[in-house]
């Protein structure tokens, strides 16, 4: 067997674990070991976009979606600790609100992308609600929701107030917000920038 037909071989064989004839259902303890001992069979900088759906694309395929998901995972203890602060916040105090939103900015930008995943209870909301997501629709593998409650939770509690703050400080109309189709703030401008040039501009 040459090098090109092993490479395939092992790429079946990692899949044929976590792809059953019937749905499994997975939990982090499931597929982050699998995902670290499979990690040299990835093609680098693979983007389901750019290539033809045929093997070993599968597999690379099914392991660009699956870790993507769980590279937030990493951010669990800090999402965690985020969410303690806001649930002991005073959201009555502005001050005390934009000083938890400034301090866990760059937390929410490192976690944000996993909306674009299956994990975005707005897009896929029944499925959501069963506790267990598709990694894709293409794969019989579902992972669980609860793995993740810390991250969404803090994502959850970040955009319920970051979109309004932002309006607020930009000058943005009440009529014409939109957080779908809101800009986001000039690349480099953290939230504090924004406050602080308005104070100054006002």
């Amino acid at each position: 067997m040459d090098t090109h037909e092993q490479h395939l071989h092992d790429c079946i064989v990692a899949m044929d674990e976590l792809c059953k004839a019937e749905t499994s259902f997975l939990y982090k303890e499931d597929y982050m070991p699998w995902l670290g001992t499979y990690s040299h069979l990835a093609m680098k900088n693979y983007h389901p976009a750019f290539l033809p759906i045929i093997k070993p694309q599968l597999f690379n395929q099914f392991y660009y979606l699956l870790s993507n998901m769980a590279a937030c995972l990493r951010f669990n203890d800090k999402a965690s600790k985020a969410n303690e602060e806001y649930n002991q916040l005073d959201l009555d105090s502005e001050k005390h609100l934009i000083d938890w939103l400034c301090l866990y900015e760059k937390l929410s930008d490192k976690i944000f992308p996993v909306i674009e995943t299956n994990l975005n209870a707005e897009e896929n909301p029944e499925e959501f609600e069963t506790g267990f997501v598709s990694v894709d629709p293409d794969y019989n593998v579902k992972i669980a929701v609860s793995d993740y409650k810390n991250v969404l939770d803090f994502l959850s509690n970040y955009y319920n107030h970051y979109w309004n703050v932002v309006r607020k400080y930009e000058g943005l109309k009440e009529s014409t917000y939109d957080p779908d189709e809101l800009e986001e703030p000039d690349e480099g401008k953290g939230l504090r920038e924004i406050i602080t040039e308005w104070e100054r501009n006002n």
